[in-house]
């Protein structure tokens, strides 16, 4: 007899299928208490959570505005909560939401203005919004958080092979899980390149680099080897 699903799934499973029936406050009220209540259950919920619920429920506002706007107050909401408590979580939150309200933008601007205004509460939270600074080009901002380059590269590191031990003890993670996260390794290490390159520390790209393709042969990653200015 097969194991029903938990409370926490059951509400993400009954949002779906509400959806499809066309009852959209029902969908809303069901992503609600998954998204509120989810990780009260189970913390391994967390990314279903900040991906599948938030996804759903963004698609939701997309035809029924009380759902849109139910989102962008828990979105403002997670924003405030972060600045009165610190607590990553929340900015987490804030961050993923953005994403899915097609705010990305806004939520790099309001780091920026929270790396400016609060350091330390920027400092705790930047490995979340890190891609995107990198992405923006945000060097100067970058620059303040590579005096720990090297635990950059180490977690970037431990993450992949994590990820790899997962998916040699559960073959059903399949292809795309070792294609996801054997990209963003390869992201992750060209981005930290890339901010050690434009903030003047070429001789810590370098050891990054010559770390990283080392790794590659060491662990028989599928990758090209890494290159960086001093190296070519």
């Amino acid at each position: 007899m097969p194991t029903p699903p938990s409370q926490a799934v059951q509400w993400l499973k009954d949002a779906q299928a509400a959806v499809a029936r066309q009852e959209p406050t029902l969908a809303l009220e069901k992503y609600l208490q998954f998204f509120e209540h989810a990780l009260e259950e189970n913390p391994a919920l967390s990314a279903v959570r900040l991906s599948f619920c938030l996804s759903g429920w963004a698609d939701l506002g997309k035809n029924y505005p009380p759902a849109q706007l139910k989102l962008e107050q828990y979105c403002e909401q997670s924003l405030q909560q972060f600045m009165a408590t610190g607590i990553a979580s929340d900015f987490h939150d804030y961050l993923a939401i953005c994403r899915y309200i097609e705010k990305s933008d806004a939520a790099l601007d309001t780091f920026c203005r929270i790396h400016e205004s609060h350091p330390a509460l920027a400092a705790s939270v930047h490995d979340l919004i890190w891609e995107q600074l990198v992405q923006a080009k945000k060097w100067i901002i970058c620059a303040s958080y590579l005096d720990d380059y090297q635990k950059k590269y180490e977690l970037a590191l431990d993450v992949y092979l994590g990820s790899m031990r997962v998916a040699q003890k559960h073959p059903d993670t399949g292809d795309e899980f070792i294609t996801i996260s054997l990209q963003r390794f390869a992201d992750n290490i060209r981005h930290l390149i890339s901010a050690l390159e434009h903030t003047g520390r070429q001789q810590q790209a370098d050891d990054i680099c010559g770390r990283a393709n080392q790794a590659i042969i060491t662990h028989q990653i599928a990758l090209d080897s890494f290159t960086c200015a001093g190296r070519k």
